[in-house]
């Protein structure tokens, strides 16, 4: 007798079931309660094409909402990390992601005006989308050097 295996419609219903155990329904967001990553996303291991990976609770709603894994980001309507509610997620790409923050004033304003040592950074120069010190940078040359020299 052969090994009973699940078929797609079998494995979709067993996600289902898993995914809202773990989902606390609200009149607003329906929060999920399970496993959760830095930030208050939601996280849950599905099965996917054989293999075990981790996904966003959001993204596994979406997929059972529309039955297709999204192409692009799921941003929320909401604001709310661990809310999984489809009618509170829209597909959008990163730059709308950006958009949406900077719309909602959740955009971060603070930028640092003085490095770690005290420097000021009025004329920094930007690596790998961070700002960097140019005294600091001078100073550690500097002392390459002179031990390089030595």
């Amino acid at each position: 007798m052969a090994p009973k295996t699940l078929n797609e419609v079998e494995i979709k219903e067993h996600l289902f079931k898993r995914f809202w155990n773990k989902v606390l329904l609200g009149d607003g967001c329906w929060e999920w309660t399970a496993w959760t990553k830095e930030g208050g996303y939601g996280m849950l291991v599905v099965r996917i094409d054989g293999e075990w990976k981790h996904k966003v609770a959001s993204i596994v709603s979406w997929f059972l909402y529309t039955g297709e894994w999204p192409t692009l980001q799921v941003l929320h309507r909401c604001d709310n990390p661990p809310c999984v509610r489809f009618s509170h997620l829209f597909l959008g790409t990163q730059l709308d992601n950006v958009r949406d923050c900077i719309a909602k004033g959740r955009a971060r304003t603070d930028h640092p005006t003085a490095c770690k040592r005290g420097h000021d950074l009025s004329d920094a120069y930007v690596k790998n989308g961070r700002r960097h010190c140019r005294t600091c940078r001078r100073d550690w040359k500097r002392e390459r050097r002179a031990r390089v020299v030595v």
